[in-house]
């Protein structure tokens, strides 16, 4: 990182970010790879289910959903760690993911200042209102600080993609 010049602070980040995601999840795991070896699509949904089950359990969002629909959201999911005080979205920003938070907790910044206006827990998701209503994030959101949170990105065009799939699915 030093013979690309990166920034001291950009480095010290990527190793803390490095050495929180390794510490999580040992060696890296490549589950896409694993998915595209595996044709049964019964087969897939077990495995998906099992790998994300901790997200599925945590956020009420899932909950009394259809199985099949449950886990075509979830292969869509994007795994993401955010080391704490980092922004995940910015105000005014273009919203193109809902984000599901597993682990740590996300403060909404108030416009302007550092102030936290309100924070949301695990099991929580934000992003919704930027991808369905307005188009645009309508505050900025951060990692809590002391809180490096896990979370999972998922965009509006696989959501709006499963949903047609699954028609018979309301919220």
């Amino acid at each position: 990182m030093r013979r690309k010049k990166l920034p001291s602070n950009l480095r010290r980040r990527l190793r803390r970010y490095f050495r929180y995601s390794w510490s999580k999840q040992g060696l890296p795991f490549n589950e896409q790879m694993l998915m595209s070896e595996v044709s049964l699509p019964e087969l897939k949904d077990e495995i998906v289910t099992f790998l994300h089950g901790e997200v599925i359990k945590k956020v009420p969002f899932f909950k009394g959903k259809d199985a099949n629909f449950t886990a075509s959201i979830v292969s869509r999911l994007v795994p993401l760690r955010v080391s704490d005080g980092e922004t995940i979205v910015r105000r005014g920003e273009v919203g193109r993911d809902v984000f599901f938070i597993v682990r740590g907790r996300v403060d909404v910044i108030q416009p302007g200042t550092d102030t936290v206006m309100m924070t949301y827990p695990e099991g929580s998701y934000f992003g919704d209102i930027a991808v369905f209503v307005t188009g645009m994030n309508i505050a900025t959101h951060k990692a809590g600080v002391g809180s490096s949170v896990e979370l999972y990105s998922l965009s509006k065009d696989d959501f709006l993609r499963v949903l047609s799939e699954h028609p018979m699915v309301r919220f």
